[in-house]
Formats: C-alpha cells, sequence, structure tokens
C-alpha cells in the first residue's frame, strides 16, 4: 500500500526506512548527522551461530540451512551522487550483530543498506540453461530454461519427475524450478516436455502461485490437459503455454499454440484475473490459406497476416489465453510489409499489453500522433499498447534512429509510463538533461557496415502515456 514506510527514532538519530525494490522487502538505517551507527544492534532469533565470511558476507546457522546477508552498503549522497564509505558487520555474540564504518562526514546523513542475497548452481550433468526468471511475494524464485541432463535435481537431492511422461525425452527438455526465498532448497524441481527438443523462455507467476510457462517445441506429444485450446501440433516448431499449480506437481492447462511454420514466444506476463498474454514471432503467415496460418480471433486488431518479406516472412503475435486454457481471449498479428519481431512485453492493471521489438517495415502500424511515424533507419524499435480487448492500438510508434535499433525489455508503472531498454547504433533520438544524451564516442564499423556509424549501445526511453513524445 505504500511506497516507503520509516520508523523514527529506533535508535537515537537513527531512523528505519523500509521499501519495496523488485517486489521484495528492503530497509535502511538512516543515521542522522552527528548520531552514532554503532548504536544499531540486530539479534536473530533462531540462529544457532552467525560468521563472517572473507568477503564480509554474514552466514547466519540456523535448523533449516544457512541464511546470508550481503556485505552491508554504507554510503552517503554527496550533490545527489552515492559516495560509498567502507562498513561491515561486526558479530557482538552468536546472535547479535552491530556495524563498523569508517570515517565520514558526521555532517551529512549516512545510510547503512543490509541485504539478504544468495548465490547457487542449477544443473546436472549435461548442459543446462536458465532462460527467464519470475519471483512471487513471498520472495520465491521461478526458473525456466532447458537442459539435457538426466539428472537435473529436484528436492532433496533426488532427480527431478517429469510431469506428462514417464521419463525425460531424447532431445532437450523444458525445467521449471521454484527455489525457496533463502535460495537453500528447492520447493519443486520438473521436467517438461515430450520427445523431441523442447525449452522454456517465458516464465510469470499469479498471486496464488501458479507458475506460467511458455517456450518453443516440436514434440507431437508435449503434455497438453484436456479441454485445452489445441491438444495437437501444428507445425515445424510450435509455441507451448503451461500452468503449473503451485506445488509443481500438475498441469492446471497446457496446450499448443501455433500454425504451420516456426513460432517463438519471447514473452509471457499474466493478469489478476489469470489471463495469461503471449508474445513472439511467427512465419505461419500464409494468408491465402487461414487454416495454416497462426491462429487469431474475429475482431482483433490484425485477423490476416500483414504480408513480410517474400523470402523470410515474420510476423509479430500477441494473444491472450483465457484463465482456463481452453480458449483464446484474443490473438493478432502486428506487423508490416517485411520483418518484425515481439521481443519483450508488459501488462498493465487494465489488461493493456505493452510490446516492443523490432521492424524493418516501412508500414509498420503507427498511429496518429505517435512520437514517429516512420521508419528512420534499416531496423527500428517499435513500442506499440494494446487494447485490453486486441481489437486496437491505444498507440503504437517506431523508436530509432539513422543507424538502427532494437527493442528488448519493456515495464510500465502505475500511471501508464512505459520503460524500454535495447540496443541502438547512430542517432538515436534522446532527451535534453538526459544522463547521456550523447552517443559515447567509439571507432567506426568498416565497410559494408560502416552505415551504422559506430558499434552498438544500450538505450533506456520512458514514453509517456499518451505517446506524444519520451
Amino acid at each position: 500500500s505504500y511506497a516507503r514506510v520509516r520508523y523514527e527514532s529506533v535508535y537515537p538519530g537513527v531512523d528505519l526506512v523500509y521499501y519495496g525494490n523488485q517486489r521484495q522487502l528492503e530497509y535502511d538505517f538512516v543515521v542522522a548527522p552527528g548520531a552514532d551507527p554503532g548504536a544499531i544492534k540486530l539479534a536473530f532469533e533462531g540462529a544457532r551461530s552467525i560468521e563472517r565470511d572473507a568477503s564480509g558476507n554474514l552466514i547466519l546457522r540456523t535448523a533449516g540451512g544457512d541464511l546470508r546477508m550481503h556485505k552491508p552498503v554504507v554510503y552517503q549522497e554527496v550533490g545527489g551522487v552515492k559516495r560509498l564509505i567502507p562498513g561491515r558487520y561486526v558479530v557482538a555474540s552468536k546472535q547479535q550483530v552491530g556495524f563498523h564504518v569508517a570515517a565520514y562526514d558526521r555532517s551529512k546523513p549516512l545510510v547503512i543498506d543490509p541485504v539478504l542475497v544468495y548465490s547457487t548452481f542449477l544443473g546436472g550433468s549435461g548442459n543446462d540453461f536458465g532462460f527467464r526468471i519470475a519471483v512471487d511475494s513471498a520472495g520465491n524464485a521461478y526458473v525456466t530454461g532447458g537442459t539435457d541432463s538426466t539428472n537435473f535435481p529436484g528436492p532433496g537431492g533426488i532427480a527431478a519427475p517429469k510431469l506428462g511422461s514417464s521419463a525425460k525425452g531424447a532431445g532437450g527438455d523444458v525445467f521449471v524450478t521454484k527455489l525457496n526465498p533463502a535460495g537453500t532448497a528447492l520447493v519443486y524441481s520438473t521436467y517438461l516436455g515430450g520427445s523431441g527438443n523442447d525449452g522454456g523462455i517465458g516464465i510469470a507467476v499469479d498471486s496464488a502461485g501458479n507458475a506460467y510457462v511458455t517456450g518453443t517445441t516440436n514434440s507431437a506429444d508435449f503434455p497438453t490437459t484436456l479441454g485445452a485450446f489445441d491438444v495437437t501440433f501444428n507445425g515445424v516448431q510450435d509455441v507451448f503455454v503451461t500452468k503449473l499449480n503451485p506445488a509443481g506437481s500438475a498441469l492446471v492447462y497446457s496446450t499448443y499454440l501455433g500454425g504451420s511454420g516456426f513460432e517463438r514466444p519471447n514473452g509471457i506476463a499474466v493478469d489478476s484475473a489469470g489471463n495469461a498474454y503471449v508474445m513472439g514471432r511467427t512465419t505461419s503467415t500464409i494468408s491465402t490459406n487461414p487454416l495454416l496460418n497462426f491462429p487469431t480471433t474475429a475482431g482483433a486488431f490484425q485477423t490476416i497476416a500483414p504480408g513480410g518479406d517474400a523470402f523470410n516472412p515474420q510476423d509479430v503475435f500477441v494473444t491472450k489465453l483465457n484463465p482456463a486454457g481452453s480458449a483464446l481471449v484474443y490473438s493478432t498479428f502486428l506487423g508490416g510489409n517485411r520483418n518484425d519481431e515481439g521481443v519483450g512485453m508488459a501488462v498493465d492493471s487494465a489488461g493493456n499489453a505493452y510490446v516492443t521489438g523490432f521492424t524493418t517495415s516501412t508500414n509498420f502500424p503507427t498511429t496518429a500522433g505517435a512520437f514517429a511515424g516512420t521508419l528512420g533507419g534499416p531496423q527500428d524499435a517499435f513500442v506499440t499498447k494494446l487494447d485490453a480487448a486486441g481489437s486496437d492500438l491505444v498507440y503504437s510508434t517506431y523508436l530509432g534512429g539513422s543507424g538502427g535499433s532494437l527493442g528488448i525489455g519493456i515495464a510500465v508503472d502505475s500511471a501508464g509510463n512505459a520503460y524500454v531498454t535495447g540496443q541502438a547504433f547512430s542517432n538515436f533520438p534522446t532527451t535534453a538533461s538526459a544522463f547521456q544524451a550523447t552517443q559515447p564516442t567509439c571507432t567506426p564499423l568498416p565497410p559494408p557496415l560502416s552505415f551504422l556509424s559506430c558499434s552498438v549501445d544500450a538505450f533506456v526511453a520512458k514514453i509517456d502515456p499518451s505517446q506524444s513524445g519520451i
């Protein structure tokens, strides 16, 4: 309900401030000018012993395993810039800890930020890769990716089970793993796949702890559920969308999603009602035979594929599945006369979907009053907001310079501002007083890439809700 909560004078001249950071609860001690940070003491009930490792991290030994507190971050703000101050934990007893802080300017406030962290390997004896991660309100981490390990770990050190099959497939499989908030144990871990190659690409989690996973499959026997939207493999490579129950022990639903060509999802999101939004790219765009096309719905924004490059037709798809996974709320193409791909997606509280990616189309759909209505380079990023019904664009714009750009990630705040990041070459639009308004100097690329004029840089752009500017 609150962005920050401040407890004043928990020690003389020391306030305690709680706040949210990436859906995690964090806290800082704020020491007023002239106050003594040595007055702060932390007691850890249930700790059998407390140690400080060689890196200065705090290790709490408990009956349930070890908890780790990262070496505290201690700083002062001087002229709007954080100035780090050396600091460390001081172990006073087996259950009590204080802080030691090096010399600092006692005329200014001091902030001490303890952080609970962990870092762990996750894998078996084969090749394993993690692709996406989601976190629930309790701090459990949900990870998905791909593995060819036959002994990918499950809870208690035994090999993970496989949902929908008695054994791991011959190709790579999806894995879905839930780690507890301390990172000390697996709540669950499972394989997911058929006899072919399967890989997890996106994951989201709802307020009840159900995990929504999407990825690619060429398995004709990928596990599906009775009543799911599509239980039959459609083409060369399909999307799958699977909802796992909070225990990770059963499929709430699981469905194919695709046409006769190649599909790849690049993102998944879930709203408060349990609708799943999936976005990516499709080559199933043979408009003369809609039965072979990627499935779209009546009344959606773009029900017929716009065409695309004759040699490599590729369009964005955006699909919303109902909470039961039994039907499409909407499904639409999004693209122009050349290649388009959706790479990042977010959903706001009203059910509007925000999509970013890249396009080489000169007629990618844009809206009146958009920031940029024409392609600026050989390839531009795009930012598109679809309404909750998927029937119209709230706004859509190109975003790029003469050298090309690519949108990769997108987030949205409660006011409807969209935040986009990605890669840009030359002449990317920036704003006055921005952190880095001019591209850093670098060595131009050799022909035939000299038109790019420079190497790639990251960009960050904030787009207002009206989409009239950045």
